[in-house]
């Protein structure tokens, strides 16, 4: 997944694991791994810059995330289940090999979700990710497109 700030208007810095369009309650094609404009309010994370580099913000109120360990990971399947925690709200600084997981909150349950960032560039991450789409589980299986 290529994620990009847009210098412009953030169009390209915004990024949601799953959001139900239609308001079904599952997981429907088009709903899973949307790139989306910053401003929205509406996705799960951001990506913003400054001069130390590009930064992973959980952007909706309810979510939160944490840095997957303490050192680089091999692949993104390094994270097959999300930790218990501790999770924050706090931007983190988006380095290559390091993965992220996603604490959302959907209904009464928590959804996870996380990134194994490939390459940061000074607009741009390339990353792979992953969400669990049953509420509550918090084993991860990667994303597709």
């Amino acid at each position: 997944m290529l994620f990009s700030t847009d210098t412009l208007a953030g169009q390209q810095s915004g990024f949601r694991f799953w959001l139900d369009a239609n308001g079904n309650g599952q997981v429907d094609v088009g709903e899973l791994g949307l790139v989306g404009n910053s401003a929205s309010g509406t996705n799960d994370f951001i990506l913003t810059r400054n001069a130390s580099g590009l930064w992973l913000t959980p952007q909706r109120a309810a979510d939160s995330m944490m840095v997957y360990g303490n050192t680089p990971i091999a692949d993104l399947t390094s994270i097959d289940v999300a930790p218990v925690g501790p999770y924050t709200r706090n931007a983190t600084l988006a380095s290559p090999m390091w993965g992220y997981v996603f604490q959302t909150t959907v209904g009464s349950f928590y959804m996870y979700g996380a990134i194994r960032v490939t390459a940061v560039g000074p607009n741009y991450i390339i990353f792979d990710w992953s969400y669990q789409t049953d509420p509550g589980n918090p084993e991860l299986v990667p994303g597709k497109r």
